[in-house]
């Protein structure tokens, strides 16, 4: 197949079901037993424009050129740089709803909303997500935690994995 009917075909499913995309990558991240690791939230995005994120790092890791296209391939990454050692392991890792990863360790503050059910048994990283899924130009949040397996939130509706 090549790279521009790859790219194609993934945005076409992130516009029939953004919440597969996520999933996908998350269960290939998600390492239970790994005591290194740290966590992970991913934003998949309609327009970046207008997203209240802040880069962590100045560059991105030396030899990663981003963007990166596939599940697998931005599995692969994300699970190579989500740990204890790396610097890259904070904040959000950014997708484009065509299935790209565009950023790495963002910053994410989204505005505060009374629309979802608060689960007080979690941290920072799974509230921001929650609320970060009811931005506009968000189609999906998905995190994983060092407590807790990976969670999907659309429109802050919560998908636990």
């Amino acid at each position: 197949m090549t790279r521009n009917l790859q790219k194609h075909l993934i945005y076409f499913m992130m516009e029939e079901n953004p919440i597969d995309f996520v999933k996908s990558i998350l269960i290939q991240v998600y390492n239970p037993g790994n005591s290194s690791f740290t966590g992970v939230g991913l934003i998949l995005y309609k327009e970046i424009n207008g997203l209240p994120v802040s880069g962590l790092r100045q560059n991105a890791p030396e030899g990663l050129d981003l963007p990166y296209y596939g599940e697998d391939n931005i599995a692969r990454i994300i699970k190579k740089l989500n740990n204890a050692q790396s610097n890259y392991h904070d904040g959000f890792h950014l997708m484009s709803k065509g299935g790209t990863l565009t950023h790495l360790c963002q910053y994410f503050s989204p505005p505060i909303t009374d629309s979802v059910i608060i689960d007080y048994t979690k941290g920072g990283r799974f509230r921001a997500a929650q609320y970060g899924s009811c931005i506009e130009n968000v189609l999906a949040v998905g995190v994983i935690g060092q407590d807790y397996g990976p969670h999907i939130f659309i429109k802050g509706l919560t998908y636990q994995l």
